[in-house]
């Protein structure tokens, strides 16, 4: 479709004859059988005052007037229209606002978990030990104190440990820590590189080394899945962005400082517990033990962790869910 029409460049107040022409998607203006052309989402267009010319302000300073109200309807049609009246209407932005919120709760509950997945696998075994020294350090200062288990001990439960970590080649280095808290009682945990703390507490509720061995299994089956680390991840989304954008992975060792919190505060997921739970029960399996071990403990945590709600410290079901959330009948 083609009118003719009047030109400004914008540089003086001369005007030019020229024609124009548009498809519908792009404007085209012809002068002395030059050709410029530009988007219709990139022209703005203004109706006339009274019996005045449509003006279109075009992207690179000048001015189109044009008198031809079949053109100028057909430009009201083309794509520039079409958003301006998309702009304008009140059930579109609602729509908009709609796919905005479910876009953002789809990232978060399947974006998120995913990348964060992704990020903690590759992070390099050198990072995972910074942020586990350094959060264990942080630890130390506001929760533990020196464990009081004999060498002897130690030394039963540092084996039954070695028996648990063979089964997982797929990490590398394994370590078991053992800790006094009266603050937070029964407890045990695995930091993101490898370092496994059990406290005095857990030790002494145990009724046999079964139940540790249990214990230990399971910790180190989050270790495997990367458990707590993509928890800190998931918590920090601009790092875990940066991280996926940049593949810089030294720098998720600045969020040592959030996993203490995340220990206290975050429960695993229940996804990530069933994980956990069958890793225990594949190596107990394998070791020719009855996996209710993990059962029997979790239950006396449960009676322990019930009568010290209102005043106790923290149990090892700050960060765990309850047995019946997760355990078979």
């Amino acid at each position: 479709m083609r009118t003719p029409a009047r030109y400004f460049d914008g540089v003086d107040a001369r005007q030019h004859p020229v024609t124009a022409s548009t498809d519908g998607v792009l404007l085209n203006i012809e002068r002395n059988g030059d050709i410029a052309t530009f988007e219709l989402a990139q022209v703005s267009i203004s109706a006339p005052v009274g019996q005045g010319d449509w003006a279109l302000d075009l992207p690179d300073g000048g001015r189109l007037l044009i008198d031809d109200p079949e053109f100028t309807a057909r430009l009201q049609h083309t794509e520039a229209g079409w958003v301006r009246r998309l702009e304008g209407s009140w059930r579109w932005a609602l729509a908009a606002l709609a796919v905005a919120v479910v876009g953002g709760y789809l990232a978060l509950t399947y974006g998120l978990p995913v990348a964060a997945r992704h990020v903690a696998f590759a992070v390099p075994q050198n990072v995972d030990a910074r942020m586990s020294a350094d959060s264990l350090g942080a630890m130390d200062r506001l929760l533990f104190e020196d464990s009081e288990l004999t060498a002897s001990r130690q030394a039963e439960l540092q084996s039954l440990f070695a028996r648990v970590t063979a089964l997982d080649d797929s990490y590398g280095v394994y370590s078991l820590v053992f800790r006094k808290s009266p603050k937070i009682g029964a407890n045990a945990f695995a930091l993101p590189g490898g370092i496994v703390v059990m406290t005095d507490e857990m030790v002494e509720l145990a009724e046999s080394d079964d139940e540790l061995l249990a214990v230990l299994a399971h910790e180190v089956g989050h270790q495997a899945n990367r458990h707590l680390l993509r928890i800190v991840l998931q918590n920090s989304a601009g790092a875990l962005l940066i991280a996926s954008l940049t593949g810089d992975l030294t720098s998720i060792s600045a969020l040592a400082a959030s996993v203490p919190t995340v220990l206290m505060q975050a429960k695993y997921s229940r996804d990530f517990e069933r994980e956990a739970d069958a890793f225990a029960f594949a190596f107990l399996e394998s070791e020719g033990k009855n996996p209710d071990v993990l059962r029997e403990l979790l239950l006396r945590l449960e009676e322990r962790a019930g009568s010290l709600v209102d005043s106790g410290p923290a149990s090892w079901f700050s960060s765990h869910p309850r047995s019946d959330e997760r355990l078979p009948e």
